[in-house]
């Protein structure tokens, strides 16, 4: 089997290189040599993941995102996992998504963790089979948050929707199969499972960077 890492990135009205936000996935396939076909696969897989209704609401995941995204551009990186030497993108796709974002924003920083996980086995670390996406930057729409007092937290709706996306990507019948993949032994394992939990996670390095400053 081939270990890849599959990059979507998403552009910010900003057009800022540095503002872009990278999702990394990890796609095993079937044999060592990477054939088009599968490559082809995880392309729509990941199309899939983000520009696909969920039931019962039949909102995709890229509709939930906030506002400042860009409102169509999309850019999927593959490549064969190393941490040894630097690979070569086996390919690079750049696409127009029909799915716009939510109106509204949060800050950036603000995502929510979409956590997996492959087979759990007995006797070995687990933290080897555990994979976790920072979806955002979100949008603060009132349909996808929930307030308690002060509180405030990702709907049901919100959580329903990337719990959804994952179990389809999860159960593709497509030669790539979605994975884990370890920094220690770069072994990729196949996504049994997974959670969303109701509380937002802060991804510092994705913050808007200062554009003025008030001296006192």
């Amino acid at each position: 089997m081939a270990l890849l890492t599959a990059q979507y990135i998403i552009k910010m009205k900003t057009m800022i290189p540095a503002d872009d936000v990278v999702n990394t996935f990890h796609f095993l396939t079937p044999s060592d040599v990477v054939l088009p076909l599968e490559l082809d696969d995880i392309v729509a897989a990941l199309k899939q993941f983000y520009d696909d209704g969920v039931a019962p609401s039949n909102t995709a995941v890229g509709g939930i995102l906030s506002d400042h995204v860009s409102i169509s551009l999309r850019r999927i990186k593959i490549r064969k996992r190393s941490r040894v030497v630097p690979t070569a993108t086996l390919r690079e796709e750049t696409y127009n998504s029909p799915t716009p974002p939510a109106a509204g924003e949060f800050p950036h920083e603000v995502a929510l963790c979409l956590s997996a996980r492959g087979q759990v086995t007995a006797g070995e670390l687990q933290r080897r089979r555990r994979a976790r996406q920072y979806i955002g930057p979100l949008s603060d729409q009132s349909v996808y948050i929930a307030r308690t007092g002060g509180d405030v937290r990702p709907s049901a709706l919100t959580r329903g929707i990337l719990s959804g996306a994952a179990a389809r990507l999860r159960d593709r019948t497509g030669p790539a199969i979605w994975a884990t993949a370890s920094t220690v032994d770069d072994v990729g394992r196949p996504i049994v499972n997974g959670w969303v939990d109701d509380a937002y996670d802060t991804q510092r390095r994705r913050g808007t960077k200062a554009l003025t400053r008030t001296v006192w």
